[in-house]
């Protein structure tokens, strides 16, 4: 049986992928904030930066798409971390944004999210 965190690392890296290859620059990866939390990928793109949750589901169940697990606490947190980074960095223009990876036997589905 494959770990939760294999399977998180398969899925940023699948995010990580399919970015780039939509012009987006990986700025940072997994970057901690105190105690608060992680930040999955800090993102930059037209002088927009993105703080990207990445949310994955192998296997996945129709009624629990992985978009289920991305939840107003979760985003609170995103912004709260966003905002520190932001400005201790001098980011002048962010977004908050969600990807998810919709993965069973035959296909992977990727629905980004750039204005949540």
């Amino acid at each position: 049986m494959v770990s939760k965190k294999y399977k998180g690392y398969i899925g940023e890296k699948l995010a990580e992928n399919w970015l780039k290859n939509r012009g987006f620059k990986i700025v940072y990866k997994n970057l901690k904030v105190g105690k608060i939390g992680e930040v999955d990928l800090v993102c930059k793109k037209d002088g927009v930066h993105y703080f990207i949750e990445v949310k994955s589901s192998f296997n996945y169940d129709l009624d629990f798409p992985p978009e289920f697990h991305f939840n107003k606490s979760k985003f609170m947190k995103i912004v709260k971390m966003a905002n520190l980074i932001a400005n201790k960095q001098n980011f002048s223009r962010w977004k908050i944004a969600l990807l998810t990876i919709s993965k069973n036997s035959k296909n992977v589905k990727l629905k980004f999210y750039k204005n949540v």
